[in-house]
């Protein structure tokens, strides 16, 4: 998965680590969405 470019940054944010932990608590929703949205508004703010 390494040497990836930025066009393929966008899909790791659904597949992180710490998305994976979060989801197997399951109580923890709100902030794997939270986190997931963190991610992406860097990920936007990185393009422009």
């Amino acid at each position: 998965m390494s040497g990836l470019s930025g066009k393929n940054q966008l899909p790791s944010i659904y597949t992180s680590k710490e998305n994976e932990v979060i989801d197997n608590s399951g109580s923890l929703l709100y902030e794997k969405y939270l986190i997931r949205l963190i991610k992406i508004i860097f990920y936007v703010k990185d393009k422009l």
